[in-house]
């Protein structure tokens, strides 16, 4: 938990590139934390959008509260993608 929580904490590209290649491996909580860390900022969602389109994702794999955060995103072009993304 001590990594992911140390690369969440740290706002550079790097940390997001780093958080986004470890999702595949991650589970419980510290996949919790990286998710959670993606989210802070534009970049960090963008970056999560990207891979979620990569991987083909639905919904399910984020949580209804990240989702839906993603679609109420305050930039309209990570907003647009999400809400396409994740359509209800």
């Amino acid at each position: 938990m001590g990594a992911v929580s140390a690369l969440g904490d740290l706002s550079s590209p790097q940390a997001a590139a780093a958080l986004v290649a470890a999702l595949d491996d991650l589970t419980g909580n510290n996949r919790e934390l990286a998710l959670d860390a993606l989210l802070r900022d534009e970049l960090r969602a963008e970056a999560l959008l990207d891979r979620a389109t990569a991987r083909g994702w639905k919904a399910a794999a984020l949580g209804a509260n990240r989702v839906a955060k993603l679609r109420d995103h305050p930039n309209p072009a990570l907003r647009a993608r999400a809400r396409e993304l994740f359509q209800p």
